[in-house]
């Protein structure tokens, strides 16, 4: 919206309030789904953490845009470099910390 000259202020405060949402709604469905199968979690504070780590890598990419000029080869490739580098991370996170079953 602010490269077409369509940005407010007021705007900044309804995206927070969806982002929040979405997050929110997201941290029910894990604690949801590692209730129903029965899988231990420390902490709701790991889960937060690890909910938003998606964020750090819009902001690159986003970033890596900005300074490409918009290339939509450049964007591309870099949305595929952090996708690849979230699932791997949160996967190699993940079974870390899930106990092994006996």
């Amino acid at each position: 919206l602010g490269q077409m000259k369509q940005f407010t202020p007021e705007q900044l405060g309804g995206t927070l309030s969806s982002t929040f949402g979405w997050l929110v709604a997201e941290l029910v469905g894990y604690r949801t789904a590692f209730y129903i199968l029965s899988i231990p979690w420390r902490s709701t504070y790991e889960l937060i953490a690890f909910c938003g780590y998606k964020y750090c890598s819009m902001t690159a990419v986003l970033l890596v845009a900005l300074v490409s000029g918009g290339s939509s080869l450049v964007y591309h490739a870099a949305v595929l470099a952090c996708a690849a580098g979230l699932c791997f991370y949160l996967y190699f996170t993940m079974m870390g910390s899930i106990p092994p079953e006996s």
